[in-house]
């Protein structure tokens, strides 16, 4: 079942016609909607400390897709630290957050559903459990993407054009190039030509009203 839009509870969603482009439900089958369904809200600038602790804490990992690029590597295994960067920010978003924070790794998105042509809408962002956020709102813990690389925001960037991240860094073979594993560390997203750091918050589940 899709949640609801982040900030709507079930009864207002279904408040009139034209928003469900159907029949008006009653209060009580709002009700039982509502006891079914979650309601969303973003996440606390604590439990953002605890995502940025769980990415910093979570220890190296060897950077790999899989192949997806039509190169040689190794397989993915997070359990074991082995994924390319939206891997290390599920992760450490789905540790921190464990219990309200529930989207599973087979539902993961990648940086070209967070940012580029192909990115989802606010709506499809928020199903995935994700909202964005400005840079001047930005807040440590929340998930930076510049281009095709992501990461935990470090938090306190006064400039655009550096913006720490925590991230697992690396490159993904080709069938023109091999694999890189870069170190899991601090990487600047900062601002360059033709592209801007953008940030999302994770949304967790709060009781309905």
């Amino acid at each position: 079942m899709q949640p609801l839009d982040e900030g709507i509870t079930v009864a207002s969603y279904f408040a009139t016609d034209d928003q469900v482009g159907g029949p008006h439900l009653s209060e009580s089958s709002a009700e039982l909607l509502c006891a079914m369904q979650a309601c969303y809200r973003e996440a606390t600038a604590g439990e953002g400390l605890q995502v940025l602790a769980a990415a910093k804490n979570s220890g190296e990992w060897i950077y790999t897709q899989g192949g997806y690029q039509g190169g040689q590597e190794v397989p993915k295994d997070i359990n074991s630290n082995v994924g390319d960067c939206t891997d290390f920010v599920w992760k450490a978003s789905r540790t921190a957050l464990l219990g309200t924070w529930v989207h599973s790794y087979a539902n993961h998105l990648a940086t070209g559903s967070f940012v580029g042509k192909n990115k989802l809408s606010p709506s499809s962002l928020g199903a995935h459990g994700f909202v964005e956020v400005s840079y001047e709102n930005a807040r440590a813990g929340d998930i930076v993407v510049r281009g095709g690389h992501a990461g935990v925001y470090e938090g306190n960037s006064t400039d655009p054009s550096h913006v720490m991240g925590y991230a697992n860094n690396g490159a993904p073979a080709t069938p023109q190039r091999d694999n890189h594993d870069g170190l899991t560390k601090d990487f600047d997203f900062g601002s360059v030509p033709g592209y801007e750091p953008h940030f999302f918050r994770q949304l967790v589940e709060t009781p309905c009203p």
